[in-house]
């Protein structure tokens, strides 16, 4: 049996393997992004929470401006895998290039994978002391 399976396996392993190195450029690109907006927005988030914005407000706002940029990008691909879903039909075992499961699993991964991204650059922007970020203006 496994001597059956042996030319399958290869490309389900190294499948698995390149799409595992594709989420984690995905999600170290949304990082660089998010942090370098981050970044160039210091003061306003120091302005913000010297006038008593909470925590989680300015957590929410990294969130949400990263899965913007998330679903952005996962319309874009959608909308490509739709365009090439029938030229690689035929390596598809038993899925159309149309499963809507399969495309919600993915979505999920995906956001969960950004918002794990954006969660860094949130902690950042809150660790610094606004006093000292106004103090460089």
């Amino acid at each position: 049996m496994r001597a059956s399976l042996g030319d399958r396996r290869l490309p389900a392993v190294l499948t698995a393997l390149f799409a595992a190195i594709g989420l984690s450029l995905t999600a170290l690109g949304l990082y660089g992004t998010v942090a370098l907006e981050i970044g160039q927005r210091r003061k306003e988030m120091a302005i913000r929470v010297a006038l008593g914005a909470s925590r989680a407000s300015i957590t929410g706002l990294v969130l949400k401006r990263g899965l913007m940029l998330t679903f952005a990008g996962s319309i874009v691909g959608a909308l490509g895998f739709v365009a090439v879903g029938r030229a690689i039909e035929s390596q598809l075992y038993e899925v159309t290039p149309s499963d809507p499961a399969n495309a919600a699993i993915v979505m999920v991964i995906l956001f969960v994978c950004a918002a794990c991204a954006c969660l860094r650059p949130a902690w950042d922007a809150l660790r610094e002391a606004p006093i000292g970020v106004l103090r460089e203006m």
